[in-house]
């Protein structure tokens, strides 16, 4: 009789989450989002995940008028991505004969958010640490965009600062966008990225600006804008300016 009532009290919870689940976006870029209820929101890339297995969890904690407080909570285990690039020609970025053992990173974000109806602003910062096997012989990725983002491949520990702006300046929609209506807006995105980068030799940095329009109508997407990094790292000070594009669909 007991583990009848486990087993209804298990089915009953499973489909009350599975009833709240669904996707909310996805892009070639930007990752899937899976809404769990909410407060809470799971991201992935699909395509990324097979060679990287990584995901976030978004939890939101306070919210007032105008206000948010959120934290961001993620992994990465970027090992077999790393043996794919270790690779003589075009796309060897690292050595073919690079030793890459077990790594494992995860990266904890406090978010706070100011929003209205025409604007979003979010400030966040934390920090990402590296779990890793011997990885003294692991050479570096010397590229600006991506030195940032696989230090702690290679060290233990990194502080991010992020900066992000949203302005609509053009709006327009028959039914709140709730059906197949004339259903479109137009965003003017800012972010600026700060990564403090500490190793055994010394402490590196990297910053990073970018600027974006977004295009949206019902089911669709398009961001096109351009970033400028520069830094202080290993291999010297470099910048550098790079253009994006992706395409972002949304489910209804």
């Amino acid at each position: 009789m007991r583990k009848l009532v486990l087993f209804c009290c298990i089915c009953s919870l499973a489909f009350s989450v599975s009833a709240q689940v669904r996707i909310k976006s996805f892009g070639i870029v930007d990752p899937m989002r899976i809404s769990i209820n909410e407060k809470n929101e799971l991201s992935t890339h699909p395509v990324l995940f097979l060679i990287m297995p990584h995901a976030s969890w978004n939890h939101k904690w306070w919210e007032d008028d105008q206000f948010r407080v959120r934290s961001i909570h993620g992994f990465r285990i970027p090992s077999l991505l790393l043996r794919s690039i270790a690779r003589e020609g075009a796309f060897g970025i690292l050595p073919k004969e690079s030793m890459i053992p077990f790594i494992f990173t995860t990266k904890h974000q406090i978010q706070g958010e100011m929003y209205g109806d025409k604007f979003l602003f979010k400030l966040r910062m934390g920090a990402e640490f590296g779990l890793n096997g011997n990885t003294e012989n692991l050479t570096t990725i010397d590229y600006p965009l991506l030195f940032p983002r696989s230090h702690t491949f290679t060290n233990s520990f990194l502080w991010e600062n992020n900066f992000i702006f949203s302005l609509e300046f053009y709006g327009k929609s028959t039914d709140g966008c709730t059906g197949l209506s004339t259903c479109r807006f137009l965003f003017l995105d800012a972010k600026i990225n700060h990564f403090i980068l500490p190793t055994a030799e010394d402490n590196y940095f990297a910053l990073e600006t970018s600027l974006a329009l977004r295009y949206e109508r019902f089911t669709k997407g398009y961001k096109l804008g351009v970033k400028y990094s520069s830094g202080s790292f290993p291999f010297g000070n470099m910048d550098g300016v790079f253009p994006f594009l992706d395409v972002v669909f949304k489910i209804r």
